[in-house]
């Protein structure tokens, strides 16, 4: 038995149940995913889905990325945990593994079958892993430092995606030690200046170059269109 999910955690309580819409705080603040990020606490979420993090489903807050990962195989996977660096691109790897076989040439993923049957030491982790947002990609590596891109709203997707040289003073950065800073409550970007721009080159070297490579907006941009004007015109008419 394997129990996963697509995605981190998402709200979907109504106005009736919070007395206010779930994208807007006990103080009128809105999630903007830029310095507002959603929280539990904050955002009326009285069953704390994020166990305390920042963010939801489609933010690189931890909130909206990290799940749940659960194997249960009786008499070949013992019981335990472990906060080793796992991907769910990883799932197929580590089924061909533990099937006997091959998840053939040129995969991303890697078998985390020996942590589940008790060999980490034969355990080949990520250095790190990449993903995306609305706001833009995001790298955490094995070590537990995360850089986290974030476009503003002072660009707007073009017909060919946002590379970087085009929008650089439209993209912030900011970087957060996972393991003594779970909420992700302070960036330490001024701090490490150097672990900054190491992480930021590998970032922008997954993502070919081109920013929108790490949104999910990059399924519209080569036709043109420009997702956040028409979440500004829906809100317009609201």
């Amino acid at each position: 038995m394997v129990f996963a999910s697509d995605n981190g955690h998402c709200c979907y309580y109504n106005s009736q149940r919070t007395g206010r819409p779930g994208d807007v705080s006990v103080t009128g603040q809105k999630v903007d995913n830029i310095h507002i990020p959603f929280t539990s606490k904050e955002f009326g979420d009285v069953f704390d889905g994020n166990n305390g993090m920042s963010g939801s489903k489609s933010s690189n807050f931890e909130g909206g990325t990290r799940v749940p990962l659960i194997f249960r195989w009786p008499e070949k996977i013992r019981h335990g945990r472990t906060q080793r660096l796992v991907a769910n691109y990883d799932f197929m790897a580590t089924m061909a593994e533990m099937l006997g076989t091959s998840a053939g040439e040129g995969k991303d993923g890697v078998s985390y079958w020996p942590l589940l049957a008790g060999r980490e030491e034969d355990f080949r982790e990520h250095d790190y892993v990449v993903y995306a947002s609305t706001r833009g990609p995001a790298l955490v590596t094995k070590d537990g430092w995360k850089l986290r891109s974030c476009i503003t709203d002072g660009y707007r997707f073009g017909q060919f995606g946002a590379f970087w040289e085009e929008i650089e003073g439209q993209v912030l950065f900011e970087l957060y030690d996972l393991k003594n800073d779970y909420r992700e409550e302070h960036d330490l970007a001024a701090q490490y200046p150097e672990k900054t721009r190491q992480l930021r080159a590998l970032l922008m070297k997954e993502c070919d170059g081109n920013v929108v490579h790490g949104t999910t907006q990059s399924h519209f941009v080569f036709y043109g269109y420009d997702y956040r004007n028409a979440i500004r015109e829906s809100e317009a008419k609201a």
